[in-house]
């Protein structure tokens, strides 16, 4: 059977941690095309995330401008634990007319230590290490499939050295003086080809 959506992009738009608490958060963008009738959307949730809301918008114009949001009530999706999937509902929302729909999630995770390994932990030198060649979605939610071409911002503090597989990030400064690292990728990057390190501030 047909899928009823077409995935168009995925951006974790803020990636933000906390060395010391060991936590991270990100606020995860999804935007699909609908074609035909929606009744939710499947999107792939790691057990060890904690989820914090969902906000639903509904886009509609070339301008992309957005003329529906809201905070998804608790009745607005539901998680199974054993697929690891957050089936987020969309028959409340009139699809019909929208060029695309975009949903916000926001998360929280742990992060481990070099015992512990994982996809994301602090080495004994204090280095954050996020590989997300395995186990992508216990950092990172996503639609569909980890190899579509995915967006990526790194928010991290003046002083921390950022590296990520090689690449030049671009970099900007916000109000609080937090770089944000944005790797150069190429059109057929997978979020699961990453590997990106923050070392401890100098």
């Amino acid at each position: 059977m047909p899928k009823n959506y077409e995935l168009i992009s995925q951006s974790i738009c803020e990636f933000r941690f906390d060395t010391d608490e060991k936590t991270f958060n990100a606020l995860v963008v999804i935007t699909f095309k609908i074609n035909g009738d929606i009744s939710e959307i499947p999107v792939k949730f790691g057990k060890s995330l904690e989820f914090v809301k969902i906000v639903h918008r509904t886009q509609v114009g070339e301008d992309g401008g957005f003329f529906y949001s809201e905070n998804a009530s608790n009745d607005a999706y539901s998680y199974d634990e054993s697929s690891e999937i957050l089936s987020v509902k969309f028959d409340d929302l009139n699809t019909r007319t929208a060029n695309a729909v975009s949903m916000e999630i926001t998360i929280r995770g742990k992060i481990g230590n070099q015992q512990t390994g994982g996809p994301i932990y602090i080495d004994d030198d204090g280095v954050l290490i996020v590989d997300l060649k395995n186990d992508t979605h216990q950092v990172f939610p996503y639609l569909d499939t980890v190899e579509t071409k995915f967006g990526l911002t790194v928010m991290v503090e003046e002083g921390r050295k950022f590296e990520c597989d090689g690449e030049e990030p671009t970099t900007y400064y916000d109000d609080d003086n937090i770089i944000a690292y944005t790797p150069i990728i190429e059109n057929n990057f997978g979020l699961n080809t990453l590997k990106f390190k923050v070392h401890p501030k100098q």
